[in-house]
């Protein structure tokens, strides 16, 4: 018996007690990428046609950021008026931090309202070549589930960050730089717009 009262005392105590009248400190980091290799502004890549293509910038806003708990619960993080702008020049706008309730959340849920790249490519005719996307309301919703590569366990003495990477060569899917050298809609129905859902994935989360 005592083994027994034991072996449940140390599976209880294992489990974090969270309490959501309490706030501890949690982070998503948009970590921009090109493949397997670090984003580098006017560094040079290939997308999985084989074009070469250099990024001069990158940069979109996200909104509506909202998390799920596992008991169903959900919490959207505090936004001004106009959102998160991620921009690749800008190390300190790839991190969204805030206080928020204690909790083990299990799905990241986020809007792209805005996203804008310039690039030049000799595949391109014109050698030059820019992607305006952007919607009025709601933007391109992107869901992830973070069940796989980690959950954010918010608890007080306890930073949770969850990593995303954000490849840009996903964006080029489905499309050539030498067909498609400007590209500017306010909707989200083309290839490129398709491709935002691909390009960003939950790499793994810190709780520490």
């Amino acid at each position: 018996m005592a083994v027994i009262f034991l072996a449940l005392s140390c599976n209880k105590n294992h489990d974090p007690a969270y309490d959501k009248n309490k706030k501890s400190e949690f982070t998503v980091e948009f970590d921009n990428v090109a493949g397997s290799a670090d984003l580098e502004l006017n560094a040079s890549y290939q997308n999985v046609s084989g074009e070469e293509v250099t990024v001069e910038s990158l940069n979109y806003i996200i909104r509506n950021i909202v998390l799920t708990a596992s008991d169903g619960s959900t919490y959207s993080l505090p936004q001004g008026d106009v959102g998160f702008l991620i921009d690749e020049s800008e190390e300190e706008s790839t991190e969204i931090s805030a206080e928020i309730p204690e909790s083990e959340y299990k799905t990241l849920q986020f809007d792209v309202i805005f996203f804008e790249m310039d690039a030049t490519s000799t595949a391109s005719n014109s050698g030059t070549f820019s992607y305006t996307l952007q919607a009025a309301t709601s933007g391109k919703t992107i869901t992830l589930d973070l069940s796989a590569r980690g959950t954010a366990k918010v608890i007080t003495g306890q930073h949770s960050e969850v990593h995303l990477l954000v490849d840009v060569l996903d964006f080029f899917s489905g499309f050539s730089f030498a067909d498609n050298p400007t590209l500017t809609t306010s909707d989200f129905n083309t290839i490129p717009a398709s491709n935002l859902s691909r390009m960003f994935v939950h790499d793994h989360t810190h709780n520490d």
